[in-house]
């Protein structure tokens, strides 16, 4: 699965290392649009884990030609009252993307969807 986003300064977009900057700005800002599409199936850590709220852009590092990764961290909850069950954690986690000279951006999700045994065959 593919994240599209699209950089609306107008200008040809310079790959290099000194975009990360800039890039993590750029993420920063469409938090409120992207988030819940950068929250990964959380089973691994209970069935009962979920994405509570408040992710934040650590950084972006340049990888190579037009490859970025966006790091980012978000908190995660897990609650059953009739076990008394209720626990909080912190989740860092990280997606790589392309950018494009026209400024289009790629987002490589096909890592966050959830999986089943059944993959496993």
């Amino acid at each position: 699965m593919l994240l599209q986003l699209e950089l609306t300064n107008n200008k040809p977009f310079v790959v290099d290392e000194n975009q990360c900057k800039f890039l993590a700005n750029f993420f920063a800002t469409e938090l409120a649009n992207i988030h819940l599409k950068l929250v990964r199936d959380l089973s691994f850590i209970s069935q009962l884990a979920h994405y509570k709220d408040g992710m934040q852009i650590s950084h972006v590092s340049y990888l190579k030609a037009n490859r970025y990764q966006v790091h980012f961290v978000y908190t995660w909850h897990i609650f059953q009252g009739c076990i008394g069950l209720d626990e909080t954690g912190e989740m860092k986690d990280k997606a790589t993307f392309t950018v494009s000279e026209l400024g289009e951006i790629k987002v490589d999700l096909s890592t966050f969807e959830a999986h089943s045994t059944a993959d496993e065959l």
